[in-house]
This record gives C-alpha cells, sequence and structure tokens, in this order.
C-alpha cells in the first residue's frame, strides 16, 4: 500500500511506503505504527530534527534531502537501514553538517548508500566507522585534506563508488591515483571506472617508487660517512697500529737490555745460546700472544722456560 497524501495513518499499519516530499512539515511525527515502513520520503520540507523514527525497524531506505537538518541523529535503533539521503540542507552561511556519534555507531553494520551532498563538509571522520559503506555521494562540499580522505576510504573494505567531485581535494596532485590505491574495491570514481588492471599498475608504481626513495637515502647516508665519520676511524687504526709497533718495540728492548745485564757474568756460549733462543722464539711468538702475556714472559729467565712449546 503506498501513500501520496499528508493525513493521520496511525490505522494504516501495513504501509510500505509513504511520500510526504515537497510539503511545508517541520516536524516528524505520527509514524511510529507504520511498523512495516520500508521507505519513507521526507525530502523538500522544512524539518529542523531527526526523530520519531527508532520505531521503524524495517526502515530501508530514508530520504530528507533539502531540508533543515544540522545534525544526523536519532537513527541509532535503525539497523536495518541501507540508504540514507541528507543532501542539500538548508543550513547557516558557515554551518556544516554534523554526525552524532551513536547514531553513526548504530549505523556502522547496516548503511551501504549516504549522500552528503552540499553539506559545507570539511572531513568525512565522523563517517569511519561505516563499515558497511559502498556508495557516499559527497559532492560539493568542502573537503580539501587528502591525507584525511584517503585514511578514511582505506577503512572502508566494501566502499565501491565515491563521488566527490565539487570539492577543493579534487584539484590536488595525484588525487585520483591515491584514492585508487588505497582501497581494494573502488570501482567508480567520480563517474568513472576503474579496472583492476589499473590499480595494479598504480599499487606497483607506488611500491617500486618507495623502493627508490629508500635505497637513495641509504645511499646519501653513506656518501656522508667518508667524510664525517670514516676518516676518524682511519686516524684511531693508525693510531692503534702504531701503538702496537712502538709498545713491541720498547718491550723488546726491556729484554734485550735485562738480558745483557744478566748475561755478563756468563760464558761467550752460554750467553749466545740465550740470545738465539730468545730471538727466535720471539719471532714465532710475536703475533699470537697478547702485549701482557709477552711482556711478562719477556722477563723470564731463561727465556726458553716462558713458552711451552
Amino acid at each position: 500500500m503506498v501513500l501520496h497524501f499528508q493525513g493521520d495513518i496511525s490505522q494504516c499499519k501495513n504501509l510500505t511506503v509513504i511520500y510526504l516530499q515537497n510539503n511545508c512539515l517541520t516536524k516528524i511525527e505520527n509514524l511510529e505504527h507504520a511498523t512495516q515502513l520500508t521507505h519513507l520520503y521526507l525530502q523538500r520540507n522544512k524539518i529542523s530534527k531527526i526523530e520519531n523514527l527508532n520505531g521503524l525497524k524495517n526502515l530501508k531506505k530514508l530520504y530528507l534531502g533539502h531540508n533543515c537538518i544540522a545534525v544526523i541523529e536519532g537513527l541509532d535503533k535503525l539497523y536495518n537501514l541501507e540508504e540514507l539521503h541528507v543532501q542539500r540542507q538548508q543550513l547557516p552561511q558557515g554551518e556544516t553538517l554534523h554526525f552524532d556519534p551513536r547514531t553513526m555507531k548504530g549505523l556502522a553494520r547496516c548503511l551501504h548508500t549516504l549522500d552528503v551532498t552540499s553539506n559545507g563538509m570539511t572531513s568525512v571522520a565522523d563517517l569511519e566507522c561505516l563499515n558497511e559503506l559502498k556508495w557516499l555521494i559527497a559532492q560539493n562540499n568542502c573537503l580539501c585534506d587528502i591525507m584525511d580522505l584517503t585514511r578514511v576510504v582505506s577503512q572502508w573494505n566494501n566502499i565501491t563508488s565515491l563521488e566527490l567531485e565539487g570539492n577543493p581535494v579534487c584539484s590536488q596532485q595525484k588525487y585520483r591515483e591515491r584514492l585508487i590505491t588505497c582501497s581494494n574495491k573502488l570501482a567508480l570514481l567520480d563517474g568513472k571506472q576503474i579496472s583492476d588492471a589499473t590499480r595494479d599498475f598504480l599499487k606497483r608504481l607506488e611500491i617500486n617508487k618507495a623502493g627508490h626513495k629508500l635505497v637513495s637515502n641509504q645511499t646519501h647516508v653513506n656518501s656522508t660517512l667518508p667524510a664525517d665519520i670514516t676518516s676518524e676511524f682511519r686516524v684511531y687504526f693508525i693510531c692503534g697500529t702504531l701503538f702496537k709497533q712502538v709498545f713491541i718495540a720498547i718491550t723488546l728492548h726491556f729484554a734485550l737490555t735485562y738480558f745483557s745485564g744478566l748475561t755478563k757474568n756468563f760464558t761467550p756460549g752460554v750467553t749466545n745460546s740465550i740470545t738465539r733462543s730468545s730471538v727466535q722464539d720471539a719471532k714465532l711468538k710475536e703475533l699470537s700472544c697478547d702485549y701482557t702475556t709477552k711482556l711478562s714472559k719477556c722477563f723470564m729467565f731463561p727465556a726458553w722456560k716462558a713458552y711451552k712449546l
């Protein structure tokens, strides 16, 4: 049964569609008995508040465009609502359409289509929770933040169509490419089809650019190292090598001096034997012994008892 006129409909409990558009209605009322209602047309009236609709459990499509509504509210119990049309609200200059968080949470699992055209919106962040959204119509608003837009769109796993023409964001560089790559199901953007091949190509291009940028950054960092850091490493290495050589020379000098003082009272044969054994043993063990051990061994006499051959 379809009703095309306004009046007392409390007795019409089997209504499924009601057309009340293009009237002078200022308030939504007398609909609580129409529990079988699935389609309600209230556009082009003077309604300023959404109310008295939570009892319409079977409502699927609600048309409220061209009214004076400033806040989308009072719909949190409509768990079967699939389409909501609230475009072109007659708001004071500078005002924008707002969304009640409780209502958005209630519609998160059912709303498929949302029309918010020409409502002065600057962001779609309030719509992020609409997990089942497939079609967003948000033309002629004030959306200008591409980062905010792509972040929200990437959260809509079921979005297939976006209509954003007439927003400042549309003129930004790579607007279309960025929206295509942030969604796996988006098939229509501003009336233009998006093929899977196009999406795959743009995603590969984005990955390649990210890889080149990473390599470029690493190359830049490496190229600056020799001038600042590597030279210091080189100085430390040279100083360490020289220190080692000087340490060995001083150690041998003291060892020979010590030996020469001890061997003054020895016979020439014993002295030659000790010197020959010390020199040969030092050459064999010079690179394998640490400095402390070597120094302690050098002061042992006779020298051949300092090592276990």
